[in-house]
């Protein structure tokens, strides 16, 4: 809510933050998304080298080891 005392130039000032404040949380929510795109990755990658590590246990296993 904007009070009614507020002179133009206070409200340009107001209004300017305000939209620095959304620049910085799109910003912000960019990040997060590739924060979680490369967190996705790397799970991946670890999934798949978990997957390696028990094939080669089971071919170890089937061989005799």
């Amino acid at each position: 809510m904007i009070p009614n005392h507020m002179t133009p130039e206070q409200m340009e000032e107001l209004r300017l933050e305000y939209e620095r404040i959304g620049e910085r949380m799109r910003e912000l929510a960019e990040k997060a998304t590739d924060l979680e795109k490369r967190m996705f990755d790397v799970l991946k990658e670890i999934m798949k080298q978990e997957d390696n590590e028990k094939i080669e246990e089971i071919r170890k296993n089937i061989l005799g080891g």
